[in-house]
């Protein structure tokens, strides 16, 4: 029978966005779906690291460190402008739960296990080494401790050119459309009903493969197929604050003092990201928010070992929460719970569930192959592992300094965007008031214009939380979301009642995340 696609995609967070770029590169018909913006979940809601998990050493996952150590370097190396090595200190103290020379050991097999690549080797720190690096943090009963370095990564921007990439294969990628029936129409074909956020239209479409990469809602989606079917996730809650800077350079990775788990200080944008916690969620993931108990457990927590700071609420800048789609556990403690993944296969009807973002090329390269292995007659090979990103190759010097901008901005520009530079120059050369930027911040009327042009950006939201950092920082006020509104509305010719309640949308989000 025939169908109208090889494979669809549900869900548009950074897995997805992987399976369907794998796809798509190998000449399947692929459609992606994803019912509100693309990375609009977890992949947003993340500490922003490229890391190979160092804390899952303690539980003894070399194979999971090994796997996100090895496809942390392949991100740095593919997309230099989105993925950048960043200095970690940890502190060892009197009273903390490892000593300097555990410390030591586990970080020599992190080094091994990620084969001494891009970033350094560990170093071991004096006493005065870290004050010197981190003047805030706590002295007292301070013993020395090392220095280590993984990376910093754009989540948002991650997700947006994986899709971007996918689409150049030849992927439709759709957002705002969410899945309302998924069917077993045989062993062959799958049949996924859709309906479009905006219109409210349903159409019905037919697949060889339906792959369920919902993330949070994998569960949801599965019970579609299967209504009897026993939970596969276990849903855990991080939440993170960005607050005035505490370091400015260097990261600190901290064990709480009230329970024992690992969080980190992170600097971001000339602020500190502060984060993650991590709890069960047995609630309606569609609403997740960081409630009072969870930024004061990070405040407290970040209080004790920067007693200088004077740290307290009215410091929170905003906060954001997550949901850890991991594998189900009856561990009693969510942060012990593994990080691997798992792919579920039920005919035409393929789901992966668990894993983390560092590793998702890795998992969209393994749904793959079980997709290709079905559908293709070719040999399956790897096709991602080298691949730059959407943005990733060189920058043309030439190209660079052809346009007459200001040199910030152009600076500014390509490190977000990377070669896709050229795009948004082109934009604000062809009228100056294309340059203006929106109140408070460096952002321009131009970008605005190519993110809705090219990124598929279409709320006020989408551009102000997730294409740009404008909502993790102190500068949204009502003006610029003003402007951004009358930009959408002349761009996507939406109605004055449908910008007035995306403005309420994000002026409601502001208010929950302060």
């Amino acid at each position: 029978m025939k169908t109208d696609y090889d494979v669809i995609v549900i869900g548009g967070g950074i897995n997805g966005a992987g399976i369907a770029r794998e796809l798509a590169m190998r000449s399947l018909s692929t459609l992606l779906v994803e019912k509100n913006d693309f990375g609009s979940g977890t992949s947003s809601q993340s500490s922003k690291l490229a890391h190979g998990g160092l804390r899952y050493l303690e539980k003894g996952e070399l194979k999971l460190v090994y796997e996100s150590c090895h496809e942390r370097e392949r991100l740095l190396k593919n997309a230099p402008h989105i993925v950048k090595p960043l200095p970690f200190i940890i502190p060892v103290y009197k009273d903390s739960r490892f000593t300097r020379l555990t410390l030591k050991l586990g970080l020599f097999i992190y080094d091994l296990l990620s084969g001494f690549k891009t970033t350094k080797s560990h170093k071991m720190l004096s006493k005065h080494d870290i004050q010197q690096a981190i003047p805030a943090l706590k002295s007292e009963g301070l013993l020395g401790g090392a220095l280590y370095v993984d990376a910093q990564m754009d989540d948002c921007r991650m997700v947006i050119e994986t899709i971007l990439q996918a689409e150049h294969y030849s992927a439709k990628c759709k957002n705002y459309t969410e899945v309302i029936a998924v069917k077993k129409d045989s062993d062959k074909m799958c049949s996924v009903t859709l309906k479009d956020f905006f219109t409210k239209k349903e159409t019905t479409v037919t697949a060889k493969r339906v792959i369920n990469s919902a993330g949070p809602w994998s569960d949801t989606i599965n019970t579609m197929v299967n209504p009897n079917s026993a939970p596969q996730l276990r849903l855990s809650k991080g939440v993170h604050i960005i607050t005035k800077s505490l370091s400015k350079k260097t990261a600190v990775l901290l064990t709480t003092q009230h329970d024992g788990r690992v969080y980190f200080v992170i600097p971001w944008d000339g602020y500190s990201l502060i984060g993650t916690t991590d709890t069960d969620f047995d609630e309606n993931p569609n609403y997740t928010s960081a409630n009072e108990e969870d930024i004061q457990y990070l405040l407290n927590a970040t209080q004790h070992f920067f007693p200088e700071s004077q740290l307290n609420r009215s410091d929170v800048i905003t906060s954001f929460a997550g949901l850890r789609p991991l594998i189900h556990s009856t561990s009693k403690d969510a942060s012990s719970v593994s990080r691997e993944h798992k792919i579920v296969k039920d005919g035409p009807f393929i789901s992966l569930f668990g894993g983390k973002f560092t590793t998702f090329r890795k998992m969209s390269e393994d749904v793959a192959k079980i997709v290709c292995s079905e559908l293709s007659n070719l040999p399956f090979k790897p096709l991602t592992r080298k691949l730059p990103s959407w943005g990733g190759t060189p920058i043309n010097q030439t190209q660079f300094e052809h346009y007459r901008l200001p040199l910030p901005m152009k600076k500014r520009i390509v490190g977000f965007y990377g070669n896709q530079f050229v795009r948004v120059f082109t934009i604000l050369i062809s009228d100056i008031k294309m340059q203006e930027c929106i109140p408070n911040s460096d952002i321009t009327i131009g970008e605005i214009i190519y993110i809705i042009d090219t990124e598929k950006a279409k709320t006020i939201t989408d551009i102000l939380r997730r294409r740009t950092h404008v909502k993790l920082s102190n500068n949204t006020d009502e003006k610029s979301i003003d402007i951004v509104g009358k930009i959408l509305q002349k761009c996507l010719k939406y109605s004055g009642e449908e910008i007035n309640l995306q403005k309420k949308a994000y002026l409601n989000l502001l208010k929950k995340s302060k």
